[in-house]
């Protein structure tokens, strides 16, 4: 899911010559009229898991690239919210049973306020 969201978002975000999709309306050299930073935020640790790892090089790769993200957005901020796997958890299925259900979610937002404060 991660790596689909990512690709569509570098799709609209590069400027494709002669095509309908990729905002047509409005000039690269337009969005640049805003200040807007973006951030990659994984709820785990970057370093213990090697698609999150990759996922994010690439994205880092791709905003540093001639004609990348980095004319869409000032800055890239790749964070992390540390949570062990086994409290990561998002079980809406479970949410009559069990109390935890929501943590990884809950503890991703509490880190994400701390860390951009």
């Amino acid at each position: 899911w991660f790596r689909g969201a990512v690709r569509s978002l570098f799709k609209k975000c590069k400027r494709r010559p002669k095509t309908k999709e990729y905002f047509d309306d409005v000039s690269a050299d337009g969005l640049r009229t805003t200040s807007a930073d973006l951030f990659l935020f994984y709820s785990q640790t970057f370093s213990e898991n090697d698609v999150a790892m990759k996922s994010v090089d690439t994205i880092m790769d791709e905003f540093f690239s001639a004609g990348g993200w980095s004319r869409c957005f000032d800055n890239i901020y790749a964070i992390e919210a540390n949570i062990p796997k086994e409290l990561d958890l998002y079980i809406p299925a479970a949410q009559e049973s069990l109390y935890s259900w929501v943590n990884g979610s809950n503890r991703q937002y509490e880190a994400g306020f701390r860390i951009i404060q």
